[in-house]
């Protein structure tokens, strides 16, 4: 039915069923309801069922989070596809680079998704975007730099004590500490000391 329903490849569809239910907790009726979202991705994203369904169903574990939010992730992901610079695919095959980083930093998917649109928008590609992100937040969460964030009169947690939204730590910085006006050699000297000598490409992440 659903390959009659749905332009995807019938080799495609009994593989990625066997990823539904390899991989997650759900009924016969949950998984028929995946494969569907799954389809109506590959086809809108003109990519196989099982390079979306696996993008999908990774996010979906990374974050822990329920069957029902399934259509919340897909939407995520394609207004990440709209609002940066790169294909469906493009964007799909780089983002698990980025995904334990933000989980471990506490961040969202639409913090993650939008800092790779955000990033590709700004003459970066998907991979290098991808790469960047997961740098910049695993940067962020480190003991010491969170302290120095935290010296420096940064809001780096909420009261609940967990991780606020990256965006919102970067807006202080520019914002609040005046890092939008600075010099290229100005703005390293500034970075060094708050964030130590990093990584490239957590770097090119925060000077973007």
């Amino acid at each position: 039915e659903i390959g009659k329903t749905y332009a995807v490849s019938f080799e495609d569809i009994q593989p990625t069923l066997y990823d539904i239910y390899s991989s997650m907790d759900v009924t016969a009726a949950q998984a028929e309801s995946m494969l569907r979202r799954i389809a109506r991705a590959s086809v809108a994203g003109n990519v196989s069922m099982q390079d979306a369904g696996r993008a999908i169903i990774s996010i979906m574990n990374a974050y822990d989070l329920k069957f029902e939010d399934s259509q919340h992730v897909t939407d995520v992901m394609f207004q990440m596809v709209k609002k940066g610079v790169g294909t469906y695919e493009e964007f799909t095959s780089v983002i698990g680079r980025a995904i334990p980083q933000a989980v471990g930093a506490n961040q969202s998917l639409e913090s993650l998704a939008g800092s790779m649109a955000f990033l590709t928008r700004n003459g970066l590609s998907t991979a290098m975007a991808a790469t960047a992100a997961g740098r910049a937040m695993e940067l962020m969460a480190k003991p010491d730099v969170t302290k120095n964030l935290e010296d420096y009169g940064i809001a780096v947690k909420d009261a609940s004590g967990n991780f606020r939204p990256l965006n919102d730590i970067v807006t202080q910085l520019a914002e609040n500490k005046g890092w939008k006006d600075l010099t290229g050699p100005e703005l390293a000297i500034q970075f060094k000391k708050v964030f130590g000598t990093g990584t490239v490409q957590a770097r090119r992440f925060y000077q973007t």
